[in-house]
């Protein structure tokens, strides 16, 4: 495997974490609180990145078992 195959590999990845997160936030409306540890918010559904890298582990999970 050469550089040029990983950075291809590498943006297929990038590319879909990037259409999973907008599916995501397509159906997510803002509340004022995050939608993980309902901290108050004055924009977006998530405090930070990590709250939201939570969220979506948790909704994997769930579809998983479904």
């Amino acid at each position: 495997m050469d550089d040029i195959d990983r950075a291809a590999e590498a943006e297929e990845w990038y590319r879909s974490q990037a259409l999973e997160a907008a599916a995501l936030h397509e159906r997510m409306t803002p509340t004022g609180f995050c939608y993980n540890c309902d901290e108050v918010l004055f924009m977006g559904c998530f405090c930070d990145a990590d709250c939201r890298d939570d969220f979506q582990l948790r909704e994997k999970q769930q579809k998983q078992k479904v």
